[in-house]
């Protein structure tokens, strides 16, 4: 409960605090992105089951604060949370998925 919300608020606070923030919405009713008037991404290319680097940069929008991008929600998260049930070191796998977005950005907030 609240969870939404402590996202959001901790991607504006980085923000804020001149921090590059990527806050992903894994959320497929994108409650994330609502609260920056983003709607969940339809032309998303991806299948559930691949997400990989190319196929989540090339879907990042920014926000209308600076240094504030967002990864719209979208259909091809909605079994997210099984996918990475299903892997072995599901950690360092998340973190090895997570890793190529370090140049770009200080902190990575999932939502």
């Amino acid at each position: 409960m609240g969870k939404t919300a402590l996202s959001v608020n901790l991607a504006y606070a980085y923000q804020q605090s001149a921090k590059r923030t990527l806050l992903v919405d894994l959320d497929p009713q994108g409650a994330a992105g609502f609260y920056f008037r983003m709607s969940p991404s339809e032309r998303f290319e991806a299948e559930q089951d691949d997400l990989s680097e190319d196929r989540l940069k090339g879907n990042i929008r920014e926000s209308d604060y600076h240094g504030l991008d967002i990864l719209p929600s979208n259909l091809a998260y909605r079994k997210f949370d099984l996918l990475l049930d299903r892997m072995k070191k599901r950690r360092s796998q998340l973190r090895r998925l997570l890793e190529p977005f370090e140049e770009d950005y200080d902190r990575v907030i999932l939502d």
